[in-house]
């Protein structure tokens, strides 16, 4: 039972801590476009933006969470267009990251599962 507990408060901390992450990704993309951004405002962002995630029609959500970020960027008053930029950069960015470094650690983990 003590353990059970230790794994739900290590979980915890993990989605914390991926919000966590998210915020900053929110902060810095609105920064990036030169639109200042408060930290609770990139809270908020991250939090409901995760909700896009029941709305999922399309592979990837492609299209459903940049609208879902638009509509929450303009109900706190930074507007449509600009949460759609947002969505998108940051969808970019997670894409560009994740075609760079997938090759590389495909490679490493099949090098892993050879010598196992």
């Amino acid at each position: 039972m003590i353990s059970d507990k230790r794994t739900l408060f290590k979980f915890s901390l993990l989605i914390v801590a991926n919000f966590g992450f998210i915020s900053l990704q929110y902060l810095y993309s609105y920064r990036a476009i030169g639109i200042p951004l408060p930290l609770v405002k990139a809270w908020l962002l991250a939090v409901t933006s995760s909700l896009s995630i029941f709305f999922s029609l399309t592979p990837g959500n492609l299209g459903i969470q940049e609208a879902y970020v638009g509509f929450i960027s303009s109900f706190v008053g930074l507007g449509f267009t600009q949460g759609m930029v947002v969505a998108a950069l940051m969808r970019v960015a997670t894409a560009s990251v994740a075609f760079a470094l997938g090759p590389y650690y495909s490679y490493y983990l099949l090098k892993k599962l050879e010598t196992a």
